[in-house]
């Protein structure tokens, strides 16, 4: 499939155990993929989303620049080609909301 067609949403920390994939919020071509997908595949994609960060360390020796570089590609495409999207963000807090030293996305 198109990347561009599917959305996903993980929430969580950055690590094996605590990311979280909500895979109920999950959409191909605004279809939820449940719709598409059998209840263990999900569950292996969701599983398989919280290692991903592990397995290209495996591959490829580390994963710090994967999805920084990813997230700024798909930002300057965004721009570059006016398609008026919303990215979301994660930003650390210096007492916002009575926070700090945590960060909030």
């Amino acid at each position: 499939c198109n990347a561009t067609d599917l959305q996903g949403f993980v929430i969580g920390g950055h690590g094996d155990t605590t990311m979280i994939p909500l895979t109920r919020y999950a959409t191909y071509q605004s279809l939820p993929v449940s719709e598409l997908l059998d209840e263990a595949t999900l569950a292996k994609v969701a599983a398989d989303t919280m290692v991903g960060g592990a397995t290209l360390t495996g591959l490829l020796g580390t994963s710090a620049w994967y999805a920084p570089g990813a997230a700024g590609a798909a930002l300057v495409e965004a721009i570059v080609r006016d398609e008026k999207k919303l990215f979301t963000c994660c930003v650390a807090l210096e007492g916002e909301y009575g926070q700090n030293d945590i960060c909030l996305g």
